[in-house]
């Protein structure tokens, strides 16, 4: 009977503290959908980061939120060589997370770069490495 009421006193406060915590979705998970939204200080912002590419002028400072968690004080600029062409929205990005804040990540992941799905009209064939 003691050990019932030890193993019954030890699970219940593990189980009632385990209903308020939420598994965070693995960044490169191939079973389910992530959300990478970016908000941007420019509303020009196609010319102000293919300006900043151009001359090289570094990063530009957005909020970055990776499947619900907010990122302040990221860097996004344009990448690619072949890929990037002047001017167009589907450019590929790159965002460091840890532009202004030395040690903010998002699963140890310090930078992510989106491709810009070029070749797929659809946007929904390819899979965030």
């Amino acid at each position: 009977m003691k050990n019932f009421l030890f193993a019954l006193l030890t699970v219940i406060p593990l189980a009632i503290s385990a209903q308020g915590t939420k598994v965070a979705r693995p960044l490169f998970d191939k079973k389910s959908i992530g959300e990478i939204r970016l908000t941007l200080p420019s509303k020009n912002w196609v010319d102000a980061l293919d300006s900043m590419r151009i001359y090289g002028m570094g990063m530009m400072t957005a909020s970055v939120t990776v499947d619900g968690i907010r990122y302040d004080g990221a860097g996004v600029r344009f990448r690619g060589d072949k890929s990037y062409q002047l001017g167009l929205k589907r450019n590929p990005l790159t965002i460091r997370l840890n532009n202004t804040v030395a040690d903010q990540n998002h699963q140890g992941y310090t930078s992510l770069k989106l491709s810009s799905a070029l070749r797929d009209p659809s946007l929904v064939r390819e899979v965030l490495f």
